[in-house]
């Protein structure tokens, strides 16, 4: 009797292990089944995509992981290095030429902007200033009364076309600035 239940046990299993093989049904054979088998086979094929989605989503969240660990150990290097480069002497010229390099003619523009800017205002200035209508005091006596001064003023006419050239000069020198630093 033990051999036969051995045998049978056997059997069952080898049964079993048979059936559970993957079974690929065609729509047709799945319009046929039962709305209740139909729906516990959408079931497990719900469950099978979930898990391998969740498998899948898994294995990239770990490699990113990995990802990002390596990328802020490299920038903590890299930033490590160039700080003790940048201390150095040869690492200060270093940063000199980049400097140059990336921003050196935007700054040199801006530079010889503001002188061209500052020479042309103080010409133009001195241009109008010196070629306006202005009184000049020519004498200052002490009043015979003694109340005070008795003063006599001369006015000098100045040249209107200098003066109208000082701002003709100080409005092109302006747009040449302009045009020097921001071109």
């Amino acid at each position: 009797m033990k051999k036969f239940l051995i045998l049978f046990v056997s059997m069952v299993m080898i049964s079993l292990s048979s059936m559970s093989q993957t079974i690929t049904l065609s729509p047709e054979d799945l319009q046929k089944l039962d709305p209740s088998v139909k729906a516990q086979i959408d079931q497990l094929q719900t469950q099978k995509e979930i898990t391998g989605t969740l498998e899948t989503a898994g294995k990239w969240a770990g490699l990113g992981k990995e990802i990002g660990i390596t990328v802020k150990e490299s920038l903590e290097a890299v930033v490590d290095v160039s700080d003790k480069f940048s201390k150095t002497d040869v690492g200060k010229f270093t940063l000199f030429l980049v400097f140059y390099k990336v921003a050196g003619a935007d700054f040199l523009q801006l530079i010889i902007g503001f002188i061209w800017i500052g020479i042309v205002l103080i010409v133009s200035y001195r241009m109008y200033r010196n070629n306006l209508d202005r009184t000049v005091l020519v004498s200052k006596k002490w009043n015979k009364e003694g109340k005070g001064w008795d003063k006599e003023y001369k006015i000098i006419e100045g040249q209107e076309d200098l003066v109208i050239t000082a701002i003709a000069i100080f409005c092109i020198g302006l747009i040449a600035a302009l045009l020097i630093i921001f071109v």
